[in-house]
C-alpha cells in the first residue's frame, strides 16, 4: 500500500507520466539543422577558405604578365625557375621550378620547335658538364629536357643506375663546360654555343646535330683578357672582318643589337 508521502512525491514529480515523452520538444537554442553538400554553401559559416583561389591566381598567368627564367644552384641542387612578373601590379614570384641534373652555367630561350607550326617557349640551358639540355617552360613538373645536346649521357631518375638516358641525346658535342649560347631569330632553326674547350658550335634545330665547328677562335680571335672585341665572319675564321680595342681589361661578354 502506497502512503501518502508516497503519493505526494509521484504527484509533484508526475511519475505517472515520466514515460509518455514528447516526441517535439523545444529546447532552447536548438532549431532545425540544416545539412550543406559544402561549406561554402553554408551561410552562417563567415570563413571562407581562400588558399586554393590564391593558389589559382597564381598558376594563372596573365596576358600582360612577363616570364623570367633563372638558373638556381644551392648546394649540390641545380634547377631552373619560371618567375612571373608584372610591373603595373608590382608582383614577382616562382610560378615552377624545374630540377635538373647538371648544373646550369648559361641560357638563352628560343621559340622554334621542328614539329611544331606555332612558336613554343623553350629555354636552352649550357652546363658545366658540357652539354646542353632543352626545356619546354610552359610545362610544370617537367622530369627531363626535351633534349640534350652532348656526348654525356644523362641517367634516368626513375630507374636504376644501370639505364641510359630516356632523353634524346645527339651524342656530339663539346668536350668542357658551355660557357654561353645564343639563339638565331633571323635563321630560327640555328643555335650557337661556345665552350670552354675553345670551340664554337652551330647547333641545327631540324637535324638535331652540329651544322659547323669553329676552332681556335677564343684563341686566336676571341680572346677576353686583352680587351679587344672581334667581330668574324664564320665563312672565313681566318681574319676578323674588324677589330675594337673596347676594354683595357678582359671582356667577359658581348651582345649584338640589330635596331641600333
Amino acid at each position: 500500500m502506497e502512503t501518502t508521502a508516497g503519493q505526494d512525491v509521484e504527484t509533484r514529480y508526475q511519475l505517472d507520466d515520466y514515460d509518455n515523452e514528447q516526441d517535439d520538444l523545444n529546447m532552447p537554442g536548438i532549431g532545425p539543422i540544416a545539412v550543406h553538400a559544402s561549406n561554402t554553401d553554408d551561410p552562417l559559416l563567415e570563413i571562407k577558405d581562400e588558399g586554393e583561389d590564391s593558389d589559382a591566381d597564381d598558376y594563372f598567368i596573365k596576358p600582360d604578365d612577363n616570364l623570367i627564367v633563372a638558373a638556381h644552384i644551392e648546394d649540390d641542387s641545380s634547377s631552373l625557375e619560371v618567375y612571373v612578373y608584372n610591373d603595373r601590379e608590382g608582383y614577382l614570384y616562382v610560378h615552377h621550378d624545374i630540377l635538373m641534373l647538371n648544373m646550369p652555367l648559361c641560357l638563352t630561350w628560343l621559340d622554334f620547335d621542328r614539329n611544331e607550326t606555332q612558336p613554343v617557349n623553350y629555354v636552352a640551358v649550357g652546363s658545366m658538364e658540357g652539354v646542353i639540355e632543352l626545356f619546354d617552360i610552359d610545362l610544370v613538373d617537367q622530369l627531363e629536357p626535351l633534349h640534350t645536346f652532348g656526348k654525356k649521357k644523362r641517367k634516368s631518375k626513375k630507374k636504376k643506375s644501370s639505364s641510359k638516358t630516356t632523353s634524346s641525346t645527339s651524342g656530339e658535342g663539346h668536350d668542357n663546360a658551355v660557357l654561353d649560347l645564343q639563339w638565331n631569330k633571323l635563321v630560327r632553326q640555328i643555335l650557337a654555343s661556345s665552350s670552354a674547350d675553345e670551340t664554337i658550335l652551330l647547333w641545327d634545330l631540324n637535324q638535331m646535330k652540329i651544322a659547323a665547328q669553329i676552332k681556335n677562335i677564343h684563341e686566336k680571335q676571341a680572346s677576353t683578357e686583352n680587351g679587344f672585341v672581334y667581330l668574324m665572319d664564320i665563312r672565313n675564321s681566318s681574319t676578323p672582318v674588324f677589330s675594337i680595342s673596347a676594354h683595357n681589361a678582359a671582356v667577359t661578354g658581348n651582345n649584338y643589337f640589330s635596331k641600333y
